[in-house]
């Protein structure tokens, strides 16, 4: 078992689901190993499972991709994803962002920082012009960065 922070944003929308639940004479009738109260739950008071997140991500994407096909010259496909592709992508902007790398497998539950590293993020080629200019930055202070793009 681990804590997790979350966001206001997170927070506030799992307070709204809530809410609603009550409104709509919904409650989580389940528990599973020890746990009740879930935040996501079915008509019949039962969680959501991934298999459930991922149908509905599927019948959306869809949706989008039928509606891009029919109203574009040069439609935007959005490709196969589910509800993993979330936890992937969250990673990936984490280490984006700064975050240090112990802190996302704190947030990711992983014994293994390897894991982290080499599952759930992605190198960015831009990563790789932003880390020069920082390396040169550091060398120089006075440092202008002027980065120019090169073929490899």
């Amino acid at each position: 078992m681990r804590t997790v922070p979350m966001s206001e944003t997170v927070k506030n929308a799992f307070l709204a689901e809530k809410s609603y639940q009550k409104e709509a004479g919904l409650k989580c009738t389940a528990e599973v190993n020890g746990f009740s109260n879930f935040v996501f739950i079915s008509q019949n008071g039962k969680p959501r499972s991934s298999i459930d997140v991922n149908m509905a991500i599927k019948r959306i994407v869809n949706n989008c991709n039928k509606k891009a096909l029919s109203s574009k010259d040069n439609p935007i496909i959005i490709p196969h994803i589910t509800c993993h592709t979330f936890r992937h992508n969250f990673a990936t902007r984490l280490f984006e962002s700064g975050v240090e790398a112990k802190v996302i497998q704190s947030y990711f539950g992983h014994s293994d920082i390897s894991t982290t590293m080499n599952t759930y993020t992605d190198f960015f080629p831009e990563m790789k012009s932003k880390n020069i200019v920082a390396i040169d930055q550091f060398l120089t202070p006075d440092f202008t960065p002027k980065l120019t793009p090169i073929k490899t």
